[in-house]
């Protein structure tokens, strides 16, 4: 998770961590791009994990 830009890994934790929905998490960050952000951080740590589990 730490190795993901801020911008994605604040959007991941709001969803996932805190169960927040994504009108929710918009209205918190006051961004429009919260959709967006949720799936290239979902992609993006699909990536590191995959990356990571293949190292070990």
């Amino acid at each position: 998770m730490r190795s993901l830009d801020e911008k994605y890994r604040t959007v991941l934790l709001l969803y996932y961590g805190e169960g927040l929905k994504i009108s929710e998490t918009a209205q918190l960050l006051d961004e429009n791009t919260v959709k967006t952000r949720l799936t290239r951080g979902r992609k993006k740590f699909r990536e590191i994990w995959s990356a990571q589990s293949a190292a070990t």
